[in-house]
């Protein structure tokens, strides 16, 4: 499955930043979240739904 780790690289002068849209878009939901719960809640849930699909693929 080509093309899943996709990372983004923006140069400057001084330095390189690697961006990782998925950490960026987990850290944007975490700093959105206003409480520990509700983002636990969703990591709760991505967690279940990837089980979920582990084990349909896997039967």
């Amino acid at each position: 499955m080509e093309g899943l780790d996709r990372i983004h690289i923006i140069t400057d002068d001084s330095e390189v930043q690697i961006i990782d849209d998925q950490k960026e878009k987990k850290k944007k939901l975490l700093m959105d979240s206003l409480t520990w719960p509700h983002f636990i809640e969703t990591v709760r849930k991505e967690k279940e739904e990837s089980v979920k699909q582990a084990s349909f693929l896997a039967n």
